[in-house]
C-alpha cells in the first residue's frame, strides 16, 4: 500500500492510471520495461534516465522529494517488536508500508539526478545537489530514536554514494553525543541468525567512503572513534578490522598512498 501511494504521489495521478500509462512500454521485443513478482523494472537504468532527463519537470522534481522526505522519515514498526520476533514481522503486521526495493531505487535515483548536476536537458533548477542535499539532510537531521536510525541504517552506504558529507557530517554529530541513540547500532546481536547488526552497515558506508579523497580522512577518524569504544562484536565485522584493511600494507584497502598511511597512523598513535 505505501508503495502505491508514494507512485501516485509522485505521478501526480491515481496508480491504476499510471500504471496504464506505462503498460505500453512492458510490450514487445525490445521493451525498455518488464513486470515479474508483481513488480515492474526496467532493463537499463541508466538509459531511460538519458532517454527521460528533459522530461522530468519541476513539479515532479519538487514532488519527488516531498515523497522521498516522507517515507524516510517514518520508523519501521518492526523494531516495535522484541529483538527475537523481527525476522517475523510480517505475521505481526509489523512491516514497513514501504518495499525495500522502493528505497534503494529512490537513493539510485538521487544518485542519478546529483550525476546530472552540469546536464544540459533539464527544466529545473541548475542547483540540483543542493537540493537533493538538502532532502537528505532533512531525512537525517531529523533522527530522533534509535528505531529511526535502525530503518535509515541498510541504506546507509547508498546514501553515502549519493549525498556522502551530509551522512558523514551527522554520523560525526551523533558519535560525539554519550546519550545519543545512535550508539544503540553498535548493540551486539546474541542471535545473529535471527537479530541484526546494524552497525555493520554503518563500517560498508566508511569503507566505501576512504575511496573518495574528499571524505577518507574523516571516514578513518570515526572508525578509529568508534573502535575506541571497544563494544563486544559477535562477528568478525568490526571498526579495528576495517581499519587493518585499510592500513594494510601488502593490499590497502583506500584512496591512501603509502606516505600518507604513515601520517595517519602517527595521528592515531599519537591521539589515540
Amino acid at each position: 500500500a505505501g508503495d502505491r501511494a508514494f507512485v501516485s504521489a509522485l505521478a501526480g495521478m491515481p496508480y491504476e492510471n499510471y500504471i496504464s500509462t506505462i503498460l505500453p512500454y512492458t510490450k514487445g521485443e525490445n521493451a525498455p520495461l518488464f513486470y515479474i513478482d508483481g513488480s515492474y523494472a526496467c532493463i537499463a537504468t541508466a538509459d531511460l534516465w538519458d532517454l527521460l532527463w528533459s522530461e522530468i519537470t519541476p513539479d515532479v522534481f519538487k514532488r519527488f522529494g516531498d515523497v522521498i522526505i516522507n517515507m524516510f522519515s517514518d520508523a519501521d514498526p518492526t523494531y516495535d517488536l522484541p529483538k527475537e520476533q523481527w525476522f517475523a514481522a510480517s505475521m505481526y503486521g509489523k512491516e514497513s508500508a514501504y518495499s525495500e526495493q522502493l528505497k534503494r531505487s529512490c537513493i539510485v535515483s538521487l544518485i542519478m539526478l546529483t550525476d546530472r548536476e552540469d546536464s544540459s536537458g533539464s527544466s529545473f533548477s541548475a542547483q540540483l545537489s543542493e537540493t537533493c542535499k538538502s532532502w537528505v539532510r532533512q531525512i537525517f537531521e531529523g533522527i530522533q530514536s534509535l528505531n529511526q536510525w535502525r530503518t535509515i541504517c541498510p541504506h546507509l552506504t547508498e546514501f553515502m554514494e549519493a549525498i556522502p558529507d551530509v551522512v558523514l557530517h551527522r554520523i560525526e554529530n551523533a558519535s560525539t553525543q554519550l546519550d545519543d541513540p545512535f550508539w544503540g547500532l553498535f548493540e551486539a546481536a546474541d542471535n545473529p541468525l535471527f537479530e541484526r547488526s546494524f552497525y555493520t552497515h554503518i563500517l560498508w558506508a566508511l569503507e566505501n567512503a576512504v575511496w573518495d579523497r574528499r571524505y577518507a580522512s574523516r571516514a578513518v577518524s570515526l572508525l578509529v572513534r568508534f573502535a575506541e569504544k571497544g563494544f563486544r562484536y559477535t562477528i568478525s565485522n568490526c571498526p579495528i578490522n576495517s581499519l587493518y584493511k585499510i592500513f594494510c600494507l601488502w593490499h590497502p584497502q583506500g584512496c591512501f598512498t603509502l606516505e600518507e598511511q604513515k601520517i595517519l597512523l602517527q595521528n592515531i598513535i599519537e591521539n589515540h
